[in-house]
């Protein structure tokens, strides 16, 4: 639970400076194990800086109503993947097919998942529907993410 809230907060932080991801999914997630456990978000070299630059979000970690709010895209993927972590088989309809609302689908995860982690994760899934659009922060010309 607290490496999922600090990668949260990380991928926050990032949108702060006007910086979307865009390949958020478990395959680009590194896993450290030992006394410094974390996760680590990779391969950020389709990242957009103030919407700028080329989008190519991982197909299955998209939600087609969001489109080009790319911040939710970002939330929605960073959900989707920690979902998937918790409960590989979670999801019976992948995300991007599905034309219901994420709503109808969440609840019917949860008929199928006991787990109240992933019931976190679930609800912040809904709330995407309700947030409004996040405008993209200018970032400074010298600004610099250290990977």
């Amino acid at each position: 639970r607290q490496n999922f809230n600090e990668l949260e907060e990380t991928v926050d932080e990032l949108h702060a400076a006007g910086i979307t991801l865009m390949d958020i999914k478990p395959d680009n997630m590194l896993f450290m194990c030992g006394s410094d456990r974390s996760i680590q978000l990779t391969d950020l070299d389709g990242s957009l800086i103030d919407g700028k630059g080329e989008p190519h979000q991982t197909l299955y970690y998209t939600f087609l109503k969001f489109q080009e709010d790319y911040v939710k895209q970002d939330k929605f993927a960073l959900y989707t993947s920690f979902l998937e972590i918790l409960d590989p088989d979670l999801w019976v309809y992948r995300p991007l097919l599905i034309t219901r609302s994420i709503k109808d689908w969440t609840d019917d995860a949860r008929e199928r998942s006991p787990n109240s982690l992933a019931t976190v994760y679930l609800d912040k899934l809904d709330a995407l529907e309700k947030i409004e659009s996040i405008s993209h922060a200018s970032v400074d010309s010298i600004f610099k993410l250290k990977l």
